[in-house]
């Protein structure tokens, strides 16, 4: 698609009212063919609301996110997005935070290398031990959608991981399963067997945490986590502060975590 049709203005139009005609104009529409974020069985202007809807709200969870620890766009110099995948997100950070410089960070070499060219972005090739070393620290790091896929066990490994890679003060910003997918998880199923859901829902009953494979993708699967598994969680982190948890808040779907790195016992 080379531009914001008339079918396409109308519906994001419809949907999402309160954005600006302008705001989508500036938003680069070039999709990658491999990239499955982007329906290709829904009509082309659907999906492209659908694919730029959540991006959009993805960066402004990120700067409502700033906005509660007293910060603006403008004073963010360094943003990471893990995974980038191929730009779903990236390219409405990238005109968001017009003045940032930018890192993308995935497992698959053509992501990066067209995010790179596309974006004009800084990449960085990842692994799934999350125990790369990305040379720099971010004031903002976002995170859509990798820790709905990972065990308890990885949680942590991965909040390290960003931990080690946040300015002080920064955040990280990443979103969950929670109580919504707990309740409709039978209906919602994500690819898993019958075996996986029922898996899923007695450790996530029993633990708080609950999780299960893709089948044949062992370390990758579905995870649905209780609000209060991730309170406890945070309460043993006295260098983390947890910000906000917003239930359902990216697409009315799953949960929005935001921490800052600061001692929860420093004196203003």
């Amino acid at each position: 698609m080379t531009g914001i049709t008339p079918s396409l203005n109308a519906l994001l139009s419809e949907r999402y009212p309160f954005v600006p005609a302008s705001y989508w104009q500036k938003i680069d529409l070039t999709i990658a063919d491999e990239d499955d974020m982007f329906s290709r069985t829904d009509p082309d202007y659907w999906a492209m609301a659908h694919y730029l809807g959540t991006g959009m709200e993805a960066a402004k969870i990120v700067k409502d996110a700033l906005a509660l620890t007293n910060r603006t766009p403008d004073e963010v110099a360094d943003l990471l997005d893990f995974p980038c995948g191929y730009g779903r997100v990236l390219r409405h950070l990238r005109v968001t935070f017009p003045q940032a410089s930018i890192t993308g960070s995935e497992i698959f070499e053509s992501c990066l290398a067209f995010c790179g060219k596309q974006f004009g972005i800084n990449t960085f090739l990842s692994n799934t031990a999350f125990s790369i070393d990305l040379q720099k620290q971010f004031d903002v790091i976002w995170c859509g959608s990798l820790f709905t896929h990972i065990s308890a066990a990885r949680f942590d490994t991965l909040v390290q991981f960003f931990k080690s890679h946040l300015k002080d003060n920064g955040i990280m910003v990443f979103t969950i399963h929670g109580r919504y997918v707990r309740h409709h998880i039978d209906t919602l199923q994500y690819n898993l067997a019958r075996r996986g859901i029922l898996k899923i829902k007695l450790t996530h009953d029993l633990t708080g945490y609950g999780y299960s494979d893709y089948p044949l993708t062992p370390g990758y699967g579905i995870s649905v986590t209780k609000p209060a598994w991730i309170v406890d969680y945070i309460s043993k982190k006295d260098d983390l502060r947890m910000i906000a948890h917003y239930e359902r808040g990216w697409g009315s779907h799953q949960d929005v975590i935001v921490l800052q790195k600061n001692t929860i016992y420093e004196k203003n």
